[in-house]
């Protein structure tokens, strides 16, 4: 990387998206995996005890006796924390800029605010990989094999061409469902903020007031199939068919969920 490269990138981080002729930004996949490496790190700490699967109980300094430990994730926010922190003193060492706070937020923060830059280094296809594939085996601790995950349908964000997916925290947590795309880590909603969303691979038609299917709504609220049905017939939501698919209107799915949500 070149000293007249860095000055650039200084004074302006985006001309060296363009350095070479490349359209576009070059660091923005990137960026997006370092971003998610941050928010996975905080996300991992309500992981860290042990419900089911590989736990160790720690004893001595540093841990408290009986308490068993997610060893992965507990190994996730170490690996994704040391990671953010050497590729940030790469970036502090070479272009001279003050260090951030040794927490994942903030160097997250500060190495995607350089991402741009980083793509553009000798080492910058060392870096991608690495966050891709630590991003990946963060999220299936958090989202792994103990869920379930149901597809959706496609990203409603234009452009995108990403499929989404409902991914559910096993029966017995308190984890909420979340709902994202599988091609772009910041396209993700809440259940509360997908009811919103007006779309589905098959039915680009169909309005934005599109009625809700039985897999979506048990997907959204963690119900099962069986619940769903249940729920319509006791209070009496209106159906629609579309061969053997049931559909329900919208407003009177999100009444009654608002109902039991509020008497939890």
């Amino acid at each position: 990387m070149g000293a007249e490269m860095i000055v650039e990138h200084l004074s302006n981080p985006d001309a060296v998206a363009h350095a070479g002729g490349d359209a576009g930004r070059p660091g923005a996949a990137l960026a997006r995996d370092i971003r998610a490496a941050g928010r996975l790190h905080e996300e991992l700490a309500g992981h860290l005890v042990a419900c089911a699967g590989p736990a160790e109980r720690v004893r001595g300094s540093g841990g408290v006796p009986g308490i068993p430990l997610n060893t992965r994730a507990v190994d996730a926010r170490r690996d994704l924390l040391a990671v953010l922190s050497s590729w940030s003193a790469l970036v502090v060492e070479e272009l001279g800029v003050a260090a951030p706070e040794r927490s994942a937020p903030a160097l997250a923060g500060f190495l995607a605010g350089h991402a741009d830059w980083l793509a553009g280094h000798d080492a910058g296809p060392d870096a991608a990989e690495e966050f891709r594939d630590l991003v990946r085996r963060a999220d299936r601790v958090v989202h792994g094999s103990a869920g379930k995950q149901v597809p959706l349908g496609s990203c409603p964000r234009p452009t995108c061409t990403g499929a989404l997916v409902a991914r559910l925290g096993p029966a017995d947590s308190d984890r909420e469902s979340v709902i994202v795309c599988l091609a772009r880590d910041d396209h993700r909603w809440t259940p509360r903020q997908w009811h919103a969303l007006a779309f589905t691979a098959t039915e680009p038609a169909r309005p934005a007031r599109r009625p809700l299917g039985v897999t979506e709504i048990a997907a959204a609220w963690r119900v099962p199939p069986g619940t769903v049905y249940w729920l319509a017939k006791t209070h009496g939501w209106r159906r629609h068919r579309d061969g053997r698919k049931v559909f329900y209107e919208r407003e009177d799915v999100l009444r009654t969920m608002a109902t039991r949500e509020g008497a939890a």
